[in-house]
């Protein structure tokens, strides 16, 4: 059996770790900057000054100013495959998504969720482009998890229940950023909406439930 230390990654050097701190400050004096006064209204030149460093520097970490905002956009990404990737022998992908999704809700982490939310929808405003990409980041989530699902479980390339689970799990997401559901549950008085963000999620887990709670079960295989 091998030692974890010989399959560990290596430490940082100095200079890699520099370089993190240096785009993890981008990204927040970014995101900070965009929710302020939303991305439409701030320069890359005023991100670059509230970081410290210089425009051209920013350049190197970030091709573009869009990509400030989608700095950390496969972090979600991540969690969800995590989720489903480590889940309990006998649990359902959906009932892994769910565990990860009620610690995201729970009152201790709640309200940071809804002001992470209420920020990034100040930061999008109106811009058109910027949705467009938002929708673009959705769909390359579905690809993996789809992808993911075919891997867990054996499934065929025709086989459409990767990628319709795929995206109900992404809808779940996907809907608190919308006007319909985002934009109602941001209508609420600030104190309710923690609340309220938890019984959407409650809700709409639930209806899917009904269709795919059983989907994935790590141990069986779905019937062909």
């Amino acid at each position: 059996m091998p030692n974890p230390s010989d399959t560990a990654a290596p430490p940082l050097g100095l200079r890699e770790r520099k370089k993190q701190k240096t785009r993890a400050a981008i990204v927040e004096a970014a995101t900070r900057l965009f929710e302020q006064r939303g991305f439409d209204h701030v320069t890359v030149a005023e991100v670059a000054a509230a970081a410290d460093v210089s425009a051209k520097t920013l350049f190197t970490y970030f091709a573009s100013k869009e990509d400030l905002l989608f700095g950390d956009e496969t972090e979600l990404q991540e969690m969800i495959l995590a989720a489903i990737r480590d889940r309990a022998p006998g649990e359902s992908v959906l009932g892994a998504v769910r565990r990860q999704i009620e610690a995201l809700v729970s009152p201790r982490q709640a309200p940071s969720l809804v002001s992470g939310l209420d920020g990034l929808r100040r930061s999008l405003g109106d811009n058109a482009a910027l949705h467009a990409r938002l929708r673009l980041m959705w769909e390359r989530y579905e690809i993996a998890i789809a992808a993911a699902l075919m891997q867990e479980t054996d499934a065929a390339a025709d086989d459409p229940r990767p990628r319709m689970v795929a995206a109900q799990i992404v809808a779940l997401y996907r809907l608190l950023i919308s006007d319909a559901v985002g934009g109602a549950l941001l209508a609420r008085a600030p104190g309710t909406r923690p609340v309220a963000v938890r019984r959407w999620f409650e809700g709409a887990l639930d209806l899917i439930e009904q269709g795919t709670g059983s989907y994935g079960r790590k141990g069986k295989r779905p019937k062909t």
